[in-house]
């Protein structure tokens, strides 16, 4: 079996847990045609997977926070990228995202849910303390 690991042939699964990315495709498009909606596009992580979905023919919705870094990472990924506003902590503005994602495209393959939400969650207790 063949692998292939962003840009690199291998025969070796080990290489997998090094290079973070994997797919048995040879076909460089093989998102084309399908559409996403990245949360925490705009940087870290969400933008390396907004960046490999855009490489590999995907539309791309960068859903973040960050609203000067996710019209800039938009722009710098094409005219396959947008960038919309949301905070996944408010349902309506993730129910958007979905929205713009369905309204430009027709609809919605992929939803990554890579930003997260920093503290605690109402009516939750802290766990006692370890001794």
């Amino acid at each position: 079996m063949e692998l292939f690991v962003i840009g690199q042939k291998s025969t070796s699964p080990a290489n997998l847990v090094v290079s973070g990315f994997f797919s048995a495709a040879s076909d460089s498009q093989r998102l084309a045609g399908k559409v996403a909606v990245i949360t925490g596009g705009a940087s870290g992580i969400g933008k390396g997977t907004a960046t490999e979905f855009i490489k590999n023919g995907a539309k791309v919705i960068i859903a973040d926070i960050q609203d000067d870094l996710g019209h800039s990472v938009a722009a710098e990924l094409g005219p396959d990228a947008a960038y919309t506003r949301c905070d996944v902590a408010d349902e309506a503005q993730v129910a958007a995202a979905v929205g713009l994602a369905v309204k430009r495209h027709g609809h919605l393959d992929v939803f990554h849910n890579n930003a997260g939400i920093a503290g605690r969650l109402p009516g939750r207790r802290s766990p006692p303390p370890s001794s």
